[in-house]
């Protein structure tokens, strides 16, 4: 009995030391990735128009899910979305950028940021809505990648729909 009594104190004590190291890598590396992850937004959006300044907006409470993040270009004629969705092949989460003219509403450029599906999508695909409106009808989801496709496709038009029926008027900062 005391044998067994020992080992179940040394599997705990064994699981606290590595939980509390664990928690001590994720306190120490959890700062880097942030900081990387907003170099790459703002490598994005760089990308997007170049030379430009950003204002972030305030989304409003009926954004849609995957819309995280809405800056207004320094024109005002010009937006860029960030999107995030999850699904596909893979759990891990698919982020990309779209920019778009406001004034009739056309998406100009979309760009992954990061990519995480174990099936590609082609890089063609990105390409497929420049010049497309709320319709998207010239984006096909016919790949491989029929489920990541679908739900970026999915996400843009949301996205669409929620700028056309959103003023681009609450600033937050300007990047």
């Amino acid at each position: 009995m005391k044998i067994y009594v020992k080992s179940i104190i040394v599997m705990v004590c064994l699981c606290l030391v590595m939980g509390l190291l664990l928690a001590l890598v994720y306190n120490v590396t959890a700062p880097v990735i942030a900081e990387n992850e907003k170099k790459a937004n703002q490598a994005a959006l760089e990308a997007m128009f170049p030379g430009a300044s950003f204002t972030q907006l305030t989304l409003a409470d009926d954004a849609p899910a995957a819309v995280t993040a809405l800056y207004r270009v320094d024109d005002d004629h010009y937006a860029v979305v960030n999107l995030s969705i999850v699904t596909g092949y893979t759990t891990g989460e698919t982020t990309f950028v779209m920019g778009v003219n406001t004034d009739n509403m056309t998406i100009t450029k979309l760009q992954f940021i990061s990519y995480n599906e174990s099936v590609d999508c082609s890089a063609a695909f990105p390409d497929s809505f420049a010049g497309q409106g709320a319709t998207l009808d010239g984006v096909t989801t016919a790949s491989p990648a029929v489920y990541t496709r679908a739900a970026v496709k999915e996400a843009v038009a949301a996205a669409l729909a929620y700028l056309a029926s959103h003023p681009m008027v609450e600033t937050e900062a300007v990047i």
